[in-house]
């Protein structure tokens, strides 16, 4: 492909909020899901047949629980196996209440953790506060913890459901 405007490469597309890349190549048959890339079969075709290439390849996995999928037994035992271990830690739930400063942690962790991963943008402060008071409305505090240690959070799980089941209906 030739220069465009001096450009010889691109990336994308990107959703730099949701860290998701890239467009769908196989795997169609599957509903779109929320906080993951989707976009309809001919976009591959496009892309290729104007001589675009793939930069890398990025995989997604499927863990339906009403398809079968169980939790492995050991993802089960990590908390009590890590806190026999570190005896200074602490799993908390997210506290609802104290949002911001919560998002200011995960927001400080994400950013140490995936500034050497391939593509990563590092997030600015308002964009993560943003996309938390989004996401407040939807999470399930059950499914969002916080290890802690000192009073300092160390380490993150987030999970949210698929609302894309909600608006499809």
């Amino acid at each position: 492909m030739g220069v465009l405007q001096g450009m010889d490469c691109i990336r994308g597309p990107i959703y730099p909020v949701a860290e998701y890349w890239g467009f769908v190549i196989e795997g169609f048959e599957s509903p779109p899901v929320f906080m993951s890339p989707w976009n309809p079969k001919y976009y591959h075709e496009f892309f290729t047949n104007r001589d675009y290439i793939k930069a890398k390849d990025l995989l997604v996995y499927e863990a339906d629980m009403d398809k079968g999928y169980t939790s492995p037994k050991r993802y089960k035992e990590l908390p009590k196996r890590l806190l026999n271990r570190y005896k200074e830690l602490s799993i908390q739930k997210m506290d609802m209440k104290n949002i911001k400063s919560d998002a200011k942690a995960i927001w400080e962790l994400t950013n140490l953790a995936l500034a050497d991963n391939w593509g990563y943008v590092h997030l600015e402060l308002p964009v993560m506060e943003d996309m938390f008071n989004k996401l407040k409305l939807i999470v399930d505090d059950n499914a969002v913890w916080l290890i802690e240690t000192k009073d300092q959070v160390v380490g993150y799980c987030l999970g949210f459901p698929d609302i894309n089941i909600i608006l499809k209906k």
